[in-house]
C-alpha cells in the first residue's frame, strides 16, 4: 500500500511542492535509482539475520524517510530523503515477499501465499486511490504521508507482536 501510494503519486507530490513537471519526473527517476541497492542489501541481510529483524529495520527506515520527506522543504532534503524512502520501501517489500511464505506450514503455503498476495494487491489498489482522494481534499502532503507512517507503525507492531512466527524449518 505504501509503495504504490507514495511512488505512483511522487511526481504529482513534487509538482504540488512547486517543482516543474520535468524536474519532478527527473527527481523521481533519481530517487528510484536507490531501489535496487535497497533490495540487494535486504537480500544480503536476510542471509545474515532474522528475516523479521531485517523487515523491521526496513520498515523503520521507511518511516523515518517518509517523515523527513513529508516535511522537507528544500531540494536537497527532498532528493536525499526521497532516495532513502525509495531504498527502504522497496527493500521492505522484497523482505516481506521473502518472509511471507515462512508464516505458513508447507501443506498450505501456496494457499497462504496466494491469499497474502491478494491482500497485497488490494492495498496496492487502495494506496494510490487514497492519496488521490486525500489530495482532492487539499490535505497537506505531510498529512498524507503521516497516514502511511501510521500504517507502517501498525505493520511493525503486527510483525513484532502478532505474527505467527518463522516456520522456515518446514520448508
Amino acid at each position: 500500500m505504501t509503495y504504490y501510494g507514495i511512488f505512483l503519486w511522487l511526481p504529482s507530490i513534487l509538482v504540488i511542492r512547486g517543482f516543474s513537471i520535468v524536474d519532478s519526473l527527473g527527481f523521481t527517476l533519481m530517487m528510484s535509482f536507490s531501489q535496487l541497492p535497497g533490495y540487494y542489501l535486504a537480500i544480503y541481510l536476510m542471509d545474515k539475520m532474522n528475516h523479521k529483524v531485517v523487515l523491521a529495520i526496513y520498515l523503520l527506515g521507511t518511516i523515518i524517510s517518509c517523515l523527513f520527506f513529508g516535511f522537507g522543504k528544500n531540494v536537497e532534503v527532498i532528493l536525499v530523503t526521497g532516495a532513502f524512502l525509495s531504498f527502504f520501501d522497496l527493500g521492505a517489500w522484497g523482505t516481506l515477499i521473502t518472509l511471507t511464505p515462512t508464516q505458513f506450514p508447507k501443506e498450505i503455503r501456496g494457499t497462504g501465499m496466494g491469499t497474502a498476495q491478494s491482500f497485497g494487491r488490494v492495498g496496492a489498489t487502495i494506496g494510490p486511490f487514497l492519496v488521490g482522494w486525500m489530495m482532492s481534499l487539499k490535505m497537506e502532503i505531510s498529512a498524507i504521508l503521516s497516514l502511511f507512517v501510521i500504517l507502517l507503525l501498525i505493520a511493525i507492531f503486527i510483525l513484532m507482536f502478532i505474527s505467527l512466527g518463522d516456520t522456515t524449518e518446514t520448508i
